[in-house]
């Protein structure tokens, strides 16, 4: 194989699978595209909800907007992993819901 994949992570499960997680979706095309010429291995995509996570402390005069643009300009390597650049991110990116703390 000439053209390399970027792998994030590899993760063996109990039932002897192995799941191979990639840097970006081209390289899960050009990983799929060599186990399937493979003959020999068997492979599927795996279908993942988006990731979520919590940000704390986050100021309560902090637009969703001015959040994105923060998030942006302190995180290149998010941007980079939705393909799309800063205009992808900021479709892809949406703020459920803000918790009150528990003193106010």
């Amino acid at each position: 194989m000439k053209d390399k994949v970027s792998v994030a992570a590899v993760r063996y499960i109990k039932s002897g699978t192995v799941i191979v997680e990639c840097n970006s979706r081209r390289d899960a095309e050009k990983l799929k595209t060599v186990v399937e010429a493979l003959k020999k291995l068997k492979g599927r995509e795996l279908e993942m909800a988006n990731p979520r996570f919590m940000l704390g402390r986050i100021d309560k005069e902090l637009t969703p907007e001015r959040l994105i643009k923060v998030l942006v300009r302190k995180n290149g390597d998010l941007v980079e992993a939705c393909e799309g650049g800063v205009k992808s991110f900021e479709n892809q990116f949406k703020e459920r819901f803000r918790k009150r703390r528990r003193d106010s």
